[in-house]
């Protein structure tokens, strides 16, 4: 603070709930129009109305929230505000953008006057369609890949100083109004053509409008440049998509359990020390490539075949699923009826009950005889009674159809089994063919060594180097070597084989746990609703009896 006690620098305010309430109230009074009233009390009036009006609505389902000139220095405590779809937070002193990404109703966003340095925080956001960072510090535009929806982008009074920039918002399809006025990179010759010549889809550039001519004129002068762009997009999208389907065909065979065939010839070699050794033998690369061609024609008969059984799995999931939900939905439904018809007649039987206590029309003839107090007493108690016989009902149905599904679950288990059980079996053939594989491989392997061994006493392999000769001749090396690597490709191969039926039986397990503790949360919960409906059932009946009981001053029937 100064000397005579004013704060030179404004005190830096936090978001809060009266802030936010406070914005809405303002919102709601600059809706009012004073052209509109005739005098300064029905404009009074009408400001008090809306201040009302604002105070009264819940953050909660507030649609459009404005906090401008508030001073505030961070985005926080908009955690209630997961409706709204117009957030206003310009001319503050921000700067960062965070704590957005719940708001994903979001469709127009103003941080512009801040001191933003990055645009970030926003992948959520993939509603956006206007986008305000008007005069911040912002150098790059970037970290808004999520956001395809955007048409309005405001970026005007920045530090961009790159015209790399451009080719980036080439992706925003839906783009039409872009400003970048006020940027170090307006000052380039030819900025306008340049920008609209690469974003050819813009209405608007800095404010102004497009014409026709300007695009033409555009795509002429960069003409050779956009066509050196293009290809590269479209091999950046080729490398895109491959990248996406490889992506998707791993977690396809991720949830199908099998994820093996993807890279298992690689992984059995992968630690194969004598391997190197054994490539320098000639025709041994060949051999290999014979042998990968094998594995693979292995792996992918075990894909199309193991995919076909993850369809009947999920179908039978899925089928499963749904008969469980009707059974639980019969039961609800079985429940609600006895449930209503209960309180109908506790309703009709209140009301008879407080019709006798007031039939009479002054106070010496309220429940004049005993014997309607006694009747009225009784009919409650009865129906007071009779709610332990409705919750023993809705009990009963609850078991009833925890018996049914206990039932249909033994069924699925087994069809369920059955389809675990085929795919053991497709596993087991596989990885035994390729067992198969690998030991004529280490077979063919050995009698090659033994040709080339026999050709090298011949004095046939002169050609080649001498260290591969002296291999060739050393057979106790070559034996050794040949039988390592088998040891590894098989051992490799037994323990994905492991790996692959260990999984299946976790999925399979898995899956049936799943089923049983949902029909025991959804048991208990469906018990202690029936519970407390019963507690709420007796404490309205009781209510009435107490109620009775005061009204008449009869401590004995209270």
């Amino acid at each position: 603070m100064s000397a005579d006690g004013y704060r030179l620098v404004p005190e830096k305010i936090v978001i809060s709930a009266p802030l936010m309430q406070g914005g809405l109230v303002e919102d709601y009074r600059a809706h009012i129009n004073p052209d509109l009233f005739q005098d300064q009390k029905e404009l009074e009036l009408a400001l008090a109305a809306s201040e009302d009006a604002a105070k009264k609505v819940d953050l909660t389902d507030a649609l459009v929230l404005k906090l401008s000139y508030k001073n505030i220095c961070d985005i926080d405590h908009l955690d209630a505000m997961e409706k709204v779809h117009t957030l206003c937070l310009d001319n503050n002193v921000i700067g960062r953008i965070e704590n957005l990404g719940h708001l994903t109703n979001l469709v127009w966003l103003d941080l512009s006057f801040n001191n933003i340095t990055k645009i970030e925080g926003l992948e959520t956001l993939v509603n956006l369609k206007d986008l305000t960072l008007y005069h911040n510090q912002i150098e790059h535009i970037e970290n808004l890949d999520m956001n395809k929806n955007i048409e309005c982008l405001s970026l005007g009074k920045n530090r961009v100083n790159s015209l790399d920039c451009v080719g980036y918002l080439r992706g925003f399809s839906k783009l039409r109004m872009l400003n970048l006025e006020g940027n170090a990179i307006c000052n380039e010759e030819e900025y306008r053509l340049y920008v609209i010549g690469f974003i050819n889809q813009l209405d608007y550039l800095d404010f102004v409008m497009v014409n026709e001519e300007e695009r033409v004129r555009a795509q002429e002068t960069f003409q050779d440049e956009l066509m050196i762009l293009q290809e590269k997009e479209v091999i950046e999208k080729t490398t895109r998509d491959r990248d996406a389907a490889q992506k998707a065909e791993t977690e396809l065979l991720k949830l199908a359990n099998l994820s093996v065939v993807q890279n298992l010839f690689e992984d059995m070699l992968e630690e194969d020390s004598e391997l190197s050794k054994l490539r320098t033998l000639p025709g041994v690369n060949e051999m290999l490539e014979d042998y990968q061609d094998q594995v693979n024609e292995a792996c992918e008969e075990f894909r199309a075949l193991g995919l076909e059984q993850y369809e009947l799995r999920k179908t039978e999931h899925w089928a499963f699923s749904e008969v469980v939900q009707r059974t639980r939905n019969k039961a609800a439904t079985e429940a609600r009826k006895l449930v209503e018809m209960f309180n109908t007649e506790k309703v009709q039987t209140v009301q008879e009950v407080l019709s006798m206590f007031n039939r009479a029309g002054d106070e010496d003839t309220k429940f004049s005889g005993i014997e309607d107090m006694y009747e009225a007493k009784k009919r409650l108690q009865n129906l007071e009674s009779r709610i332990n016989g409705l919750r023993d009902q809705l009990i009963s149905i609850e078991v009833k159809q925890l018996e049914i599904q206990d039932k249909m679950l033994n069924e699925f288990e087994t069809r369920y089994g059955d389809i675990k059980n085929k795919n053991l079996e497709l596993q087991n053939t596989c990885f035994r063919r390729v067992e198969d594989c690998e030991t004529a491989h280490s077979t063919a392997l050995g009698e090659l060594c033994n040709s080339l061994a026999e050709k090298l006493s011949n004095g046939e392999l002169d050609h080649l180097a001498e260290e591969t000769r002296e291999l060739i001749g050393n057979k106790e090396v070559l034996d050794t070597a040949i039988q390592g690597s088998n040891d590894i490709h098989i051992g490799k191969l037994l323990a994905k084989e492991d790996e692959t039926r260990a999984e299946e039986m976790t999925m399979f397990k898995a899956t049936l746990n799943c089923f049983k503790e949902t029909k025991l949360l959804k048991s208990r919960a469906r018990l202690a609703e029936i519970k407390q409906l019963s507690q709420d059932l007796k404490t309205d009946i009781k209510s009435v009896l107490v109620e009775i009981s005061e009204q008449n001053d009869d401590d004995e029937y209270a």
